[in-house]
């Protein structure tokens, strides 16, 4: 999977996702609910920020659940 910058286009509302901020944040998971990202559990967490789309840059869906061996 490749990372997907938010200037591409944005994750589906409330859907679990890895994200990060090129600048201040390593890779996390988070949501985007159409107008605030939430981060590490924590709502609004870009509430603060001016232009709280720039402040996740990219972001990439989970990957799937790995499978057991037989």
């Amino acid at each position: 999977m490749e990372w997907i910058s938010v200037k591409d286009r944005l994750p589906k509302k409330n859907i679990l996702i890895l994200c990060c901020s090129l600048k201040s944040l390593p890779p996390t998971y988070g949501w985007f609910d159409g107008t605030f990202w939430n981060v590490n559990d924590e709502p609004n967490y870009s509430k603060d920020k001016i232009d709280c789309i720039s402040f996740i840059t990219h972001w990439m869906p989970l990957p799937g659940a790995p499978k057991e061996e037989k």
